[in-house]
């Protein structure tokens, strides 16, 4: 029961978090240019993200497949992206580096701990 009020309280912390990264996100200046492939991949990944967070809220193993199968796939999608043209603050870096923190907290609860059995317990009442 503990182990499942932590979870959630992560996933709380990480909306919250994601929050702060948009507010102290450097501000590029505009050149009114269209969006790109990866602004609409980045936004995309963005709200499937969003999704994801409330499935593991809800112990569904769809959520739990779907945040392991985004956390691989934002590697490079942020490795693709381009260095931005304002210089960033140490507090962004932080709130960066925080976000990665999180994701790796909340995937080992959700495969390592006895929440595991919660995800799997889901799985079977949902089938049968």
């Amino acid at each position: 029961m503990k182990s499942e009020t932590i979870l959630r309280s992560l996933i709380g912390c990480q909306l919250l978090l994601l929050v702060a990264i948009s507010l102290a996100g450097p501000v590029e200046p505009t050149y009114e240019s269209e969006l790109g492939l990866l602004d609409a991949l980045s936004l995309i990944y963005i709200l499937i993200y969003f999704v994801s967070l409330f499935l593991v809220y809800k112990y569904s193993a769809a959520g739990r497949t779907l945040f392991f199968a985004l956390f691989i796939l934002g590697i490079p999608l942020t490795l693709a992206l381009p260095q931005y043209s304002v210089p960033v603050s140490n507090s962004y870096e932080l709130l960066i580096w925080l976000d990665g923190v999180l994701d790796g907290v909340i995937l080992a609860m959700m495969y390592l701990t006895d929440l595991k059995y919660r995800f799997e317990e889901n799985t079977q009442s949902t089938v049968a």
